[in-house]
């Protein structure tokens, strides 16, 4: 199950573990993984990741890692994969998993058999010829009686304005007749409505009979799959490097956050509790993505990417106690910027901001354009930033002094009327000229704040482009977004129904780098003041 370096392969190791929600891997375990990948690319797979076109299945990516690990001395990995590969979750030279639930006869093969029969019976029930004809019979019912005692009320009233008009002249002894027929009609349609409530009663109580039936199954089935639900995240139990164990009910419980599904199945939880149950001490490890890309998420063959959060984080923040572990780079508030201005006058200001630096101060991050500029500029009655750039991205930023300027320039941003340029350098060759991307986003909720293409939930996303020339990293373009939703412009370039080519130094959809390669070159807008159209421009840092 580990495979050990040879010494000449080591070299310089980590001094302190991976963060693993945002990292660079580290040289031990680019190696680590290109042993994997190798491994990979030589086995025959029962399962399609889309590299063969004649192969059975849908193409189907997968998440694999590697754990570095040290024992005795000697350094060596061990490889995991997340949920399931080729229909099983066991395989050789692969981790197992925390808890196996794909085992013939246990707890969860048993409890998954009680629930399938009573699957079953719902099914049986919901379908039997029985159920059927009466609920028709019922329906028919229903439609019959209302049609005929439309009828009759019909029948009733012009019979009423017949007797009526013969009020008016009738002599008593007419009166009383009208009179009678007036009680006779009263008591003909209290019987026609009893006739019938009778008749749809027999006929309701035959279908709730059924349906009782059918209710008291589907409340067995909820009970019975809330207490195996219960039973399987008691069963995923976790090590630390404290020595501590916590199934997936405390953890969760912890934090008051529901379990998500497949919590517990992904590589990273694996490979940590395999460690600790063989004493291995880890060293640094790395998550990549094997295969075809999915239609939603970004995820590129063979690129590194962090571990989730919504199901990963709790569990590892859980399991990384007792490790030194590297600092969250996002929270590093050490680095010194530069905030160069390139216009202000009584209303707003413009400036250039530099890559790494938040627009707004963050949760670990406090330093940004916003608490910057707050020191710069004494007489702002805010709110004043306006718009923001991802702290990746460099470039224009506009900010309001006042709110009658920041509510002008909110109502062009929100009517699409503000014309922005960005200059990005692509991972790779782009073949089109220019052309016009349209996919929807929204925030990916596992792993927020990162957004994915979503047809059913998504909002408008609309990104025209041109390509303007080939550099050393990739081919350099020009984008022009029509509407502004987060990360917009990094998923559109990267996705695979996009442009299918990441942006350079994309640490989120493609592979890190020195820096993002975007930058928000030109903004085109009306001065809340003047009314006049201003186009503000900064240079080309590419």
């Amino acid at each position: 199950m580990i495979k050990w370096f040879e010494h000449t392969e080591v070299g310089d190791l980590p001094t302190e573990f991976t963060y693993p929600f945002n990292y660079k891997p580290h040289p031990i375990a680019i190696k680590a993984s290109q042993k994997l990948q190798q491994y990979l690319s030589q086995k025959k797979w029962n399962h399609n990741f889309g590299f063969e076109r004649d192969q059975d299945g849908k193409p189907t990516g997968k998440m694999f890692g590697v754990l570095v690990v040290e024992k005795a001395g000697r350094i060596g990995h061990i490889w995991g994969f997340s949920g399931k590969l080729a229909g099983t979750n066991i395989h050789e030279n692969f981790v197992p998993p925390v808890y196996n639930i794909l085992e013939e006869n246990s707890f969860f093969r048993n409890g998954e058999n009680h629930l399938n029969q009573i699957n079953a019976k719902v099914d049986k029930l919901l379908s039997s010829p029985e159920y059927i004809e009466i609920k028709k019979k019922l329906i028919e019912a229903q439609n019959q009686y209302e049609k005929e005692l439309r009828a009759l009320k019909l029948k009733h009233t012009e019979q009423k304005n017949y007797r009526t008009k013969q009020r008016e002249k009738a002599s008593e002894e007419l009166i009383t007749i009208l009179n009678n027929e007036s009680m006779v009609e009263h008591f003909e349609l209290k019987k026609f409505k009893k006739n019938w409530q009778d008749k749809i009663s027999n006929l309701e109580r035959e279908v709730n009979n059924f349906e009782l039936e059918i209710e008291d199954a589907k409340t067995e089935r909820k009970k019975k799959s809330k207490n195996l639900q219960k039973e399987i995240f008691s069963a995923f139990s976790f090590k630390n490097g404290l020595g501590e164990t916590k199934d997936l009910n405390q953890i969760f419980r912890e934090i008051s956050v529901p379990i998500p599904s497949g919590a517990g199945e992904c590589s990273a939880p694996k490979l940590l509790q395999f460690a600790y149950d063989q004493g291995l001490k880890p060293i640094a490890m790395a998550e990549f993505w094997w295969g075809s890309p999915p239609q939603t998420i970004i995820r590129k063959h063979g690129h590194f990417y962090p571990a989730c959060k919504s199901k990963c984080k709790p569990i590892l923040e859980h399991m990384l106690k007792g490790l030194k572990v590297e600092a969250n780079p996002l929270e590093d508030d050490s680095m010194e910027y530069f905030l160069e201005v390139i216009y202000e006058d009584e209303s707003i200001i413009a400036i250039n901001k530099p890559d790494g630096l938040l627009s707004v101060p963050g949760k670990g991050k406090k330093k940004s354009v916003l608490s910057m500029i707050k020191s710069q500029v004494q007489d702002l009655e805010g709110p004043i930033i306006v718009h923001r750039l991802d702290m990746s991205t460099s470039g224009i930023m506009l900010l309001a002094k006042t709110k009658a300027a920041y509510h002008h320039l909110q109502r062009q941003f929100s009517e699409k009327k503000v014309e922005k340029k960005y200059l990005a350098v692509l991972d790779n060759i782009l073949k089109s000229k220019s052309g016009t991307i349209s996919l929807p986003l929204r925030v990916d909720l596992d792993n927020r704040p990162q957004q994915m293409v979503c047809f059913e939930h998504g909002k408008e996303a609309i990104t025209e482009y041109e390509f303007i020339e080939d550099k050393s990293l990739g081919s350099k373009v020009a984008f022009y977004p029509i509407t502004g939703r987060t990360h917009q412009l990094r998923v559109h370039s990267a996705h695979i129904n996009g442009l299918n080519i990441p942006i350079a130094g994309d640490d989120l959809y493609g592979k890190a780098g020195k820096r993002l390669m975007l930058h928000a070159q030109e903004i085109t807008f009306i001065h809340p003041t003047s009314e006049k159209t201003m186009t503000l421009c900064t240079p080309d840092p590419f």
